[in-house]
């Protein structure tokens, strides 16, 4: 079984769960060839119908009636000929809208760009075995349910996580950064004439330089004391992100509807859950 991509059904199961994990969402779209036929001919010819997947960004618009679909507003990136040069391609969208029209049936239209919706489009009638289709081929998988609500993605919490780690990171570096600079200090002067009296030339600093100071001066240096708050905060993140990692394979008792018709009872994990829904 391929996609329209070429893609056998183990590669496009592996991509779907990849997604769902991700995103929390992902969408199949029935497909049949350019034909329209299911005839004899077609299916010897391996023209059968085939599955085509899209990226929850991809999903841009939805409606639902009496608990149906009647309308999902797909993306498609497509590459134009770059017609300046002869060295690649442009890369544009083009929108695929899957309705139920004014007669109940099903229909496909292709519109160029979303600049205007009433624009021209190209109308594409979707017949199988001569009957046109009352429904829209077209389904949601979740990291929750597969409906058309959208569910949070299971790697959110991993990702905010992931950021805290970062930051203390940042921080910890930071602080580290700043408190291996010394400051040099020399106490005994009134002014800055006075300073400017007895350093003309400005001041060295280092170990290989010999400052003359006034006899009721003191010199001195001072350094920051490095301070591990910043690692501790990381360390932390970094055990909060491994845990939340967990959670996605350990175990769970809760169960959706759709993994409840596929394993009827048993405590699952939010992968067990993403893999059954796909």
């Amino acid at each position: 079984i391929f996609n329209g991509e070429g893609l056998n059904i183990q590669q496009h199961i592996n991509r779907t769960v990849g997604e769902v994990t991700r995103l929390g969402r992902y969408g199949l779209m029935g497909e049949l060839p350019e034909s329209g036929g299911q005839s004899l001919a077609d299916n010897m010819n391996g023209s059968m119908p085939y599955a085509i997947g899209y990226k929850a960004q991809d999903i841009i618009n939805w409606s639902v009636d009496d608990k149906k679909l009647s309308l999902v507003v797909l993306r498609e990136e497509v590459q134009v000929e770059d017609t300046a040069t002869i060295f690649g391609y442009d890369n544009e969208y083009q929108y695929r809208v899957l309705i139920i029209n004014d007669e109940g049936n099903y229909e496909q239209r292709l519109y160029e760009s979303e600049s205007n919706s009433e624009q021209a489009y190209i109308e594409i009638p979707v017949i199988v075995g001569g009957v046109q289709l009352k429904y829209i081929p077209f389904w949601f998988i979740g990291s929750q349910n597969n409906d058309e609500q959208v569910d949070e993605p299971p790697m959110l919490p991993i990702t905010s996580a992931n950021k805290t780690v970062y930051q203390y990171a940042a921080d910890a570096r930071n602080i580290a950064h700043q408190t291996s600079y010394l400051t040099m200090t020399i106490n005994g002067f009134n002014s800055a004439n006075q300073v400017k009296e007895f350093f003309p030339d400005g001041m060295c600093f280092g170990t290989k330089q010999v400052q003359f100071l006034p006899s009721d001066s003191q010199g001195q240096i001072l350094q920051g004391t490095e301070t591990n708050a910043a690692s501790k905060g990381e360390i932390q993140a970094i055990e909060q992100a491994t845990k939340l990692g967990a959670e996605l394979i350990t175990e769970q008792t809760n169960q959706t509807a759709t993994a409840a018709n596929i394993q009827a009872a048993s405590s699952t994990s939010q992968l067990q859950q993403i893999a059954q829904n796909v």
